[in-house]
C-alpha cells in the first residue's frame, strides 16, 4: 500500500509539472506572437526607397556621385558585395523623418569593418564622417542591432549616403532604416531588460544543474548545464549585452562567439538527449547519427572564425545548413522515443520545440529566403528562456526518477543480500554471514550441536526435527534481541554457532549453559510429541586476534570433547590447547 501511495504520489507530481510546462509554453508561445506581431512599421526602412553602388574595392563619395551605375530597384541579392554605396533621397522618405533632430540610422550589427556616412542637407551644406567596427559597436541598440546618430542639428536632409564596409552579409545593407532617437533608446532599454532576464533565468539553470551534478553525478545534468552556459554566452553576445560588460568588444568577436556558443549548444544537445532519455528509447542507428552531428556541430563552431573574413557572403547561409541536420534528427528522435513509450521525451518535446521551431526560422531567414524586423528575434531568446526554466524542471523530474530506480535497485541488492545470508528453515544468519563476521579480543565463539539429532529425524521425521531446528533458531534470535549473545548463526544442519561477549570463559559458560538449558526446556513444551529430552553439547574458545581459523578449531575440538564424554554438556578450550570440562551431565540415579 506505502508503495502504491507513493506512485500515485508520484504520477500527481509528473501530471502537476507537465501542466506548468504547458503553461509556460502558452506564456512563451502569447509573448512570442506578440512581439512579432507588434513589429510595426515605427521606422523607416531604406532599401526599398535606396539606390545601390556596389563593388569589389572602396569608391570615395565624391567619385561614388559621378557614377551612372547606381542601381534604384536593389534586390536582396544586389547588395552582395565587398563594399555597398546605399543612396537614399529624402524625397523618398516621410516628412517626420526627413526633418527630425534626432535621427538614427539603424540596422542589423553583423560584423564588418566600418561605415562611411555622408549627408547632404536642404541649405546646400554636407557632412562626412566614418564610424569603424569598435565606434559602430558602442552605439549598440536593441538586439543584434546598433542605433546611430546623425547628429543632423536639426537640419532638414536633402539626401543620405551609407557605404558598409566588408561586411560577413547583405543584412547590415538590407535593413538600414532611419528611427527617432527615443523610439531607440526605448526599444533598447526593453530589451535589455527582457534580455537580462533572460540570461538571469539561463544561468539560475546552469547553477541548478551544476549544483544537482555535485549530488548526483548524472551526466544529462552536467551536458545540462553546458547547454545553458553556451545558451547564455550566445544570448550575452548576440543580444548586445555584451558591449554592456566588456565595452572593447568588437563585432567581429561579438559575431564569432554567438555564432560558436548556437553551434556548440547545438552540438551538446546529443549527448543530453542521449543520456537523458530512457536508453531503450534511442535505437542503436540513432545512436550512430547523433555521433555524426556531433563533430559537425562542432566544426560550424569553428566555421565562422576560420572562414568567415575569406567568405563573407556565402558563410552565413553555410554556417546555418549546419543547423538543418540537427533539426532533422531532433525530430526523428522525438518521434522515435514516443513511440517507444518514453516518459521523458514528452518534457524534451515540452522543452524544446518551441526553441528548434524559432531556430528553424532562424535557419531560413540565414539562408537569405527573406527578412525579419529585430523584433522577431526577440522570440529566438524568449524560447531559450523558457526552454531553460522547462528543462530544469524536467532535469529534476528525471533526477527524482533516477534515484527511485537507485533505491529500489539498492533496496532490492540488500534484500537479495538478506536472503542470500539468511537460513531459510530458522530465520538465523547462515555459514555465508558467520565468514564475514569480525572478531574482536574479548568475543567468544560458541558451537552448538543437537544431540543425537539423527535419532530424532528417524524416530519422529523431519517435519518433528525442523520444529526443533526453529525452536533452537527462535530461542537464539531472542537471546541476540536481549542481548545475551551478540549474533547468532545456522551453520549447517544441526550445527549452529554464536558469538558471545565476556572477559573469562567461566562467566561466560555460566551464561552460556542457561541458555542451553532453557532451549531444551522449551523444545519439550512446544514439542510435546518427543518423548525423550533434546540436549545440546556446546564447545566454546576464546577469539584470538587474526587468527579465526585457530579459534574454530579450538571450539570445535572442545565441542567434540563435549560429545565424546556423553554429551548435553560445555566444554571450555583455553589458550594453553587445554580443554576445561563444565556443567558435566549429572549421573542417572
Amino acid at each position: 500500500m506505502l508503495l502504491s501511495a507513493l506512485q500515485k504520489e508520484k504520477a500527481i507530481y509528473e501530471k502537476l509539472s507537465m501542466k506548468r510546462g504547458l503553461v509556460l509554453f502558452y506564456v512563451a508561445l502569447a509573448v512570442i506572437f506578440l512581439g512579432m506581431a507588434g513589429a510595426g512599421n515605427a521606422a523607416e526602412p531604406l532599401y526599398q526607397k535606396s539606390c545601390l553602388l556596389a563593388g569589389e574595392r572602396p569608391v570615395d563619395i565624391r567619385i561614388a556621385k559621378q557614377k551612372s551605375s547606381w542601381n534604384c530597384s536593389p534586390d536582396i541579392g544586389d547588395a552582395n558585395y565587398p563594399y555597398v554605396w546605399i543612396r537614399v533621397d529624402a524625397r523618398n522618405l516621410t516628412s517626420d523623418y526627413a526633418g527630425t533632430e534626432d535621427l538614427r540610422l539603424a540596422s542589423d550589427a553583423m560584423a564588418f569593418e566600418g561605415l562611411q556616412l555622408h549627408m547632404e542637407f536642404t541649405d546646400g551644406s554636407s557632412v562626412s564622417r566614418y564610424y569603424d567596427s569598435r565606434a559602430i559597436a558602442q552605439n549598440f541598440g536593441a538586439g543584434t542591432w546598433f542605433t546611430l546618430p546623425l547628429k543632423t542639428n536639426g537640419k532638414p536632409l536633402s539626401a543620405l549616403y551609407v557605404r558598409v564596409d566588408r561586411p560577413m552579409g547583405s543584412l547590415v545593407t538590407r535593413m538600414m532604416e532611419l528611427d527617432r532617437g527615443a523610439a531607440a533608446d526605448a526599444e533598447k532599454l526593453t530589451a535589455m531588460i527582457v534580455f537580462a532576464l533572460i540570461v538571469g533565468m539561463m544561468l539560475l539553470a546552469a547553477f541548478y544543474s551544476v549544483s544537482l551534478f555535485v549530488v548526483m553525478h548524472a551526466r544529462f545534468v552536467l551536458y545540462h548545464a553546458f547547454i545553458a552556459i553556451l545558451l547564455t554566452i550566445y544570448t550575452v553576445a548576440s543580444s548586445s549585452l555584451i558591449f554592456v560588460f566588456f565595452p572593447e568588444t568588437t563585432l567581429w568577436v561579438r559575431s564569432i562567439l554567438s555564432y560558436g556558443a548556437a553551434a556548440m549548444s547545438m552540438a551538446m544537445l546529443v549527448p543530453f538527449l542521449f543520456s537523458f532519455l530512457e536508453r531503450e528509447a534511442v535505437a542503436p542507428v540513432m545512436r550512430w547519427l547523433g555521433l555524426a552531428f556531433f563533430p559537425l556541430a562542432c566544426f560550424a563552431a569553428i566555421f565562422v572564425p576560420l572562414f568567415g573574413r575569406e567568405m563573407a557572403f556565402g558563410i552565413r547561409p553555410i554556417y546555418h545548413l549546419f543547423f538543418v541536420p540537427g533539426a532533422l534528427l531532433f525530430v526523428a528522435l522525438c518521434i522515435q522515443a514516443w513511440r517507444r513509450n518514453s516518459r521523458a521525451v514528452q518534457y524534451v518535446i515540452l522543452a524544446w520545440a518551441l526553441p528548434i521551431a524559432m531556430a528553424v526560422e532562424r535557419v531560413f531567414r540565414g539562408l537569405n529566403l527573406y527578412s525579419a524586423p529585430v523584433e522577431w528575434d526577440f522570440g529566438f531568446y524568449v524560447a531559450m528562456g523558457y526552454e531553460a526554466i522547462v528543462m530544469v524542471m524536467a532535469v529534476a523530474w528525471r533526477v527524482s526518477q533516477l534515484r527511485g530506480e537507485r533505491d529500489k535497485a539498492v533496496a532490492s541488492h540488500n534484500e537479495l543480500t538478506v536472503l542470500a545470508e539468511t537460513d531459510g528453515l530458522t530465520g538465523l544468519p547462515n555459514r555465508r554471514s558467520f565468514d564475514q563476521q569480525e572478531w574482536m579480543h574479548d568475543d567468544h565463539l560458541v558451537l552448538l550441536d543437537v544431540d543425537h539429532f539423527k535419532k530424532v529425524n528417524d524416530r519422529y521425521g523431519h517435519l518433528i526435527g525442523d520444529a526443533v531446528l526453529k525452536v533452537i533458531g527462535r530461542e537464539l534470535a531472542a537471546a541476540v534481541e536481549d542481548r545475551v549473545l551478540v549474533r547468532a548463526w545456522r551453520l549447517g544442519g544441526e550445527e549452529f554457532g554464536a558469538l558471545i561477549v565476556g572477559r573469562s570463559g567461566d562467566v561466560v559458560s555460566e551464561v552460556l549453559d542457561g541458555l542451553r538449558q532453557a532451549i531444551s526446556e522449551t523444545i519439550a513444551s512446544e514439542v510435546p510429541v518427543l518423548e525423550d529430552p533434546v540436549t545440546m553439547s556446546a564447545g566454546l574458545a576464546q577469539t584470538e586476534e587474526g587468527s579465526l581459523p585457530k579459534t574454530y578449531r579450538s571450539a570445535d575440538a572442545a565441542l567434540y570433547r563435549a560429545k565424546g564424554l556423553g554429551r548435553n554438556r560445555i566444554c571450555y578450550s583455553q589458550n594453553n590447547g587445554h580443554s576445561i570440562i563444565i556443567f558435566e551431565r549429572p549421573a542417572a540415579a
